[in-house]
């Protein structure tokens, strides 16, 4: 059988080829049939297509390689992200939802790397529907068919010649647009990956349980992971507090994360919990100094809480009529939309 390890050195050069022979912005999808047979070998199983190679004596992989294996994926994603631009002749979209956290990161990383942009909301919820019922405007659905927040478009002027669209959807991918150094925050971005899952998504898990004890548990495990969260800041002799990983400067983690903790004020008003593990202190003291930010404050302005508490109370009621909450209910979680 042909050993992944190796596999992966034959296919490289030609899923490579595929790649960029054309464009180096082409999309991952045109490599899927190459990725498929590398996958079915990995997993032993049968494979289309004829690739008749024998090796002799292969190595069993090691839980080194297999690690490696997952950082070079994560480094294989990133790369087809393209780099937003921030020429002033660049024209920039930010097709938004006021309530949507997800959105709320692109704008704050948008803001912080002065690009400037069009911020057109996109989502807004039928008369009478009680918050349960979007209705999303025709340039979300043709940028993004499937109607999710945040999407950035960027585009060259009317009448310049050679001005195909940047188009990036997905708010992981939007912040990897914005910052755009994969090779350099690659371990920022496995972050990402963890904290999106495990304290993120809890958001949805703990409103969308209608069992108290289910939802206790979801808040519960979320807890955690905001104590794991604080002891990556410090705080200084003068008693101020850092961003991630004792950083000077808020970075793609800080934004990432932000949202979702501005909104455990949600969680209080419908499930009557309080985050007050050993990391409070730090976290409300992380989250007072982001909200000091001209970045942050701006999107503040439109996020009204009030009505915010509003938008969530069909989550609370578990009737949301979301993909978010489609996903929770079969099984998922909210990243995984």
């Amino acid at each position: 059988m042909m050993h992944a390890k190796n596999l992966d050195n034959i296919l490289g050069l030609s899923l490579g080829y595929a790649l960029f022979r054309d464009d180096p912005s082409v999309r991952f999808e045109r490599c899927l049939p190459k990725m498929k047979k590398m996958n079915d070998f990995r997993r032993g199983e049968p494979c289309s297509g004829n690739i008749d190679i024998s090796l002799a004596n292969p190595s069993p992989p090691t839980q080194s390689y297999q690690a490696s294996i997952a950082r070079r994926q994560l480094s294989f994603d990133t790369m087809f992200v393209s780099p937003l631009s921030k020429s002033s002749s660049i024209k920039t979209i930010l097709y938004t939802a006021w309530f949507c956290p997800y959105a709320q990161r692109a704008e704050i990383a948008l803001n912080l790397a002065s690009i400037t942009y069009q911020r057109v909301e996109s989502l807004s919820f039928a008369p009478g529907s009680n918050y349960n019922q979007y209705v999303k405007i025709d340039e979300l659905l043709e940028a993004n068919p499937k109607g999710l927040v945040p999407v950035i478009v960027q585009s060259h002027p009317e009448g310049h010649k050679n001005s195909p669209k940047t188009i990036v959807c997905d708010s992981i991918d939007c912040l990897k647009a914005i910052y755009a150094n994969p090779i350099h925050d690659e371990p920022l971005y496995q972050d990402i990956v963890h904290w999106n899952k495990n304290l993120c998504s809890k958001l949805y898990s703990i409103l969308l349980a209608q069992d108290p004890v289910k939802s206790e548990a979801e808040f519960h495990a979320m807890c955690c992971e905001l104590d794991r969260f604080a002891s990556h800041l410090s705080i200084s002799e003068d008693g101020i507090v850092s961003f991630y990983n004792n950083g000077k400067d808020p970075g793609i983690v800080d934004v990432a994360v932000y949202p979702f903790i501005f909104r455990l004020f949600v969680i209080h008003h419908y499930k009557g919990f309080t985050y007050q593990g050993p990391g409070a202190k730090t976290v409300q003291q992380w989250q007072r100094r982001m909200e000091d930010l001209p970045a942050v404050r701006k999107t503040l302005d439109n996020i009204p809480r009030d009505e915010l508490i509003r938008v969530y109370a069909p989550y609370a009621e578990g009737t949301a009529k979301s993909s978010v909450a489609d996903s929770v209910r079969r099984g998922n979680h909210a990243h995984d939309v």
